[in-house]
């Protein structure tokens, strides 16, 4: 795309007339009007013409930057034409040339032109009429339906000033062009965090004020990099009322707050396929959640293609049922992942509209279908989570059997398939392949199932792309900043621990059909431990916001408070009560989310590995002694096992460090899976030490080793888990959600 500036406006008609006029003055030799010859003498003196001194050329200011790079606000590397450089002469710039943009200087300096005295005048017979009257300027929207229409969190109309500016700005109608594609200006929020080292792309800015109604926007030439826009998104349409969310956290990634994307808050229509099912406002409030707390865990929706579906209607249209199920399916999952206590409706109703979508979601599965897209893996996926939580756990073990045939059936676990596909369905399918891969992984390690996918099947897919949303488009990437820290990083990070836990899975699988020995056994031990040193410094060179320090340099296990259990409770019992009281801005956290999930997921994928490792040694350790009887192979398997004890003792240490890292809040709000997750890796780790010896039911003592008072304390968030995933029953008696 050019990025050409407007050129400077040819002489005005006003003054081409003038200068006719003065030709035929001086040919007649005819007096002229005195106005006329100074209005000339000025035209002249302009254009730089001076009959004393001859012809000047006007001076002006070489822009420092090419025109591209000038219009998108970047630093432009390349010298102007003409600067004398010691470096070597570049015909284009880097930007232009990653962009494929003509690098041109051909923009010219204008004067700033006299001030819009229309806009002055109508302020000042406003001014004079309030005065005048005692009465403010009316808004142009009513208040007491804009408040009745949007949540009490927004403020009231804008002021005056305003109002003015805001009414002089083009807006784009409700009938969006098809043409449509998600671009950084429907993305940018209004108020941005400051952490460092994450910044948003300068593509659009929008100032703060007291109403998302009264957002003063200023678009630069190129509102995307790869496509122009002659148009506002509908978005950022004052006349539409905009549901907004609460304030994010300080740790939070600016581009991925609720109030990126606004809605518009359509009027009721029964015939529609959602507001049939709740009403608009409670839907958006719920969309926001999911992409608050669980989108960072479960990335299966492209945010700015979803969210601009829901504002203009896509349900309205023919043969779009998939796509209303879909939306149910998200009201669903994410009602049942967090406390009902984050949506201001009385318990049962909450339960009433989980039902109800759940469902219309299973009838649609129920049905005959043609072929399988990559929304009905979607739609399964996210049906799991209901049926889980409401008890069903047959019916959801078969779906996921379901959900994994659909997934090979459109062949997502060969990398030749997304190149056939489009840009945003190809990361979609790829999201969802490593979703169902990770789930497939993590029950194979929890021993409900053998694992699903191997890797002889989907060695060659990539790992999913750490680019955000907004940055995606149908056209393709846009290029992030160079220290912006993306908030799908964390699920590239955990997709890849994902990976090197399918190896250890595979390996041990045909190690258990037909046990190795000889070379091909030290082989096979040489190949754990390369799988082990994969698994520890997968995060060493990831990005700071994900990285968790949870190794002390003390080697005692910290202690608890006497008050901790107590403490710990309490906070459980207000979270999912009255989540205000608490400081939830860190459960919006996204990497700190993701911190809980990938670093406890790596203690499970390092256990496994230390028994399978067990397991090989001690087959190493029979062939090499197989004359020996059995009593004197179990006395030189000793030193194997008391290693492996140990090494199981510091997974024990460090998983509660982790733990003890990781807020309750985090660990209670984020996700059911987390805790789920969290659940099984402890009750492994404890099922394997000292389980005979009871270590959670005796009294602490002071000559407990380091191991065991871990262990304890391990028992201890064991029991507080169990309480957390308690509060998440759908059993009647319970009056705590």
């Amino acid at each position: 795309m050019d990025f050409y500036p407007p050129q400077l406006a040819g002489q005005s008609s006003t003054a081409t007339a003038l200068e006719h006029l003065g030709s035929a003055t001086q040919a007649n030799q005819q007096s002229v009007n005195p106005d006329i010859v100074a209005i000339e003498r000025k035209r002249k003196k302009r254009s730089g013409n001076n009959e004393e001194d001859g012809t000047k050329i006007k001076k002006t200011r070489q822009s420092q930057s090419c025109d591209a790079c000038r219009a998108r606000k970047v630093k432009c590397d390349r010298p102007p034409p003409g600067k004398e450089t010691n470096g070597p002469i570049k015909n284009v710039c880097s930007h232009c040339a990653q962009l494929n943009l003509p690098c041109t200087f051909d923009y010219v300096q204008r004067k700033r032109g006299p001030p819009n005295m229309y806009l002055k005048r109508i302020r000042e017979d406003q001014e004079v009429e309030s005065n005048e009257s005692g009465k403010s300027i009316p808004s142009p929207v009513d208040s007491s339906k804009f408040n009745s229409e949007v949540p009490p969190s927004i403020a009231s109309a804008p002021p005056p000033s305003q109002t003015i500016l805001r009414s002089t700005l083009p807006m784009m109608s409700n009938n969006t062009s098809p043409e449509w594609q998600p671009t950084l200006a429907m993305t940018m929020p209004t108020t941005h965090s400051a952490h460092a080292g994450h910044y948003p792309p300068p593509t659009m800015s929008i100032s703060n004020s007291s109403s998302p109604t009264a957002q003063a926007v200023t678009a630069p030439l190129g509102l995307s990099p790869l496509r122009s826009r002659s148009y506002l998104p509908a978005s950022l349409d004052p006349s539409h009322p905009l549901v907004a969310s609460q304030t994010p956290s300080a740790q939070s990634s600016p581009l991925h707050l609720p109030q990126n994307l606004a809605y518009i808050n359509h009027t009721f229509n029964p015939r529609n396929p959602l507001d049939s099912v709740l009403p608009r406002r409670l839907l958006y409030h719920i969309i926001d959640l999911y992409f608050d707390y669980i989108y960072c865990l479960i990335p299966c929706l492209h945010k700015p293609s979803f969210v601009h579906d829901l504002n203009t209607k896509r349900e309205e249209n023919l043969n779009e049922e998939e796509w209303v199920i879909l939306v149910l399916a998200v009201v669903a999952s994410t009602l049942v992942q967090l406390p009902r206590s984050f949506v201001n409706l009385p318990r049962k109703e909450v339960k009433d509209l989980v039902l109800r979508c759940h469902n219309r979601v299973r009838n649609y599965l129920a049905q005959d279908f043609d072929s399988v897209t990559v929304t009905r893996t979607i739609i399964i996926y996210l049906s799991l989570f209901v049926h889980r939580i409401i008890g069903h756990i047959a019916v959801a073990e078969g779906l996921f059997g379901q959900n994994y045939v659909a997934i090979l059936t459109l062949r997502a676990h060969e990398e030749r398939t997304y190149a056939k596909l489009g840009n945003i369905e190809g990361v979609l399918l790829r999201r969802m392949f490593w979703l169902m891969y990770g789930a497939d992984k993590t029950l194979a390690f929890t021993g409900a199932f053998p694992a699903f996918f191997h890797e002889d099947d989907c060695a060659s897919v990539a790992l999913p792309e750490d680019i955000d949303d907004e940055y995606l488009t149908k056209e393709g990437y846009i290029k992030q900043p160079e220290s912006y820290t993306s908030v799908l990083s964390g699920f590239r990070y955990i997709s890849d621990l994902f990976r090197v836990s399918g190896e250890v899975l595979d390996k041990r699988r045909r190690d258990r059909l037909k046990s190795p020995s000889g070379l091909m056994l030290q082989m096979r031990i040489n190949e754990i431990n390369e799988l082990h040193n994969r698994t520890m410094s997968i995060m060493d060179l990831c990005p700071a916001p994900l990285k968790l320090d949870y190794r002390s340099a003390s080697v005692s296990v910290m202690s608890m408070s006497p008050d901790w259990d107590e403490r710990i409770k309490s906070d459980i019992h207000t979270i999912f009560s009255d989540p205000n009281k608490h400081d939830m801005d860190l459960v919006k956290d996204f990497y700190l989310v993701q911190q809980a999930n990938i670093y406890i997921t790596q203690q499970l994928v390092r256990f496994t590995i230390i028994q399978y490792r067990e397991e090989l040694l001690g087959i190493q350790q029979d062939d090499v002694h197989h004359e020996l009887d059995l009593a004197q192979r179990e006395m030189m398997k000793r030193p194997i096992r008391e290693q492996a004890q140990d090494e199981r003792d510091e997974v024990v240490v460090d998983m509660l460090s982790i733990l003890q890292k990781i807020p309750i809040q985090v660990l209670a709000v984020n996700s059911f899976s987390i805790i789920e997750k969290v659940r099984f890796v402890a009750s492994s780790l404890l099922d394997f030490l000292n389980h005979d010896e009871g270590i959670g039911l005796l009294p602490p003592s002071s000559q407990e080793t380091r191991a065991q008072k871990a262990q304890r304390n391990l028992w201890k968030f064991l029991n507080y888990l169990f309480e957390i995933e308690s509060m998440y029953s759908w059993d009647d008696d319970k009056a705590t959600i």
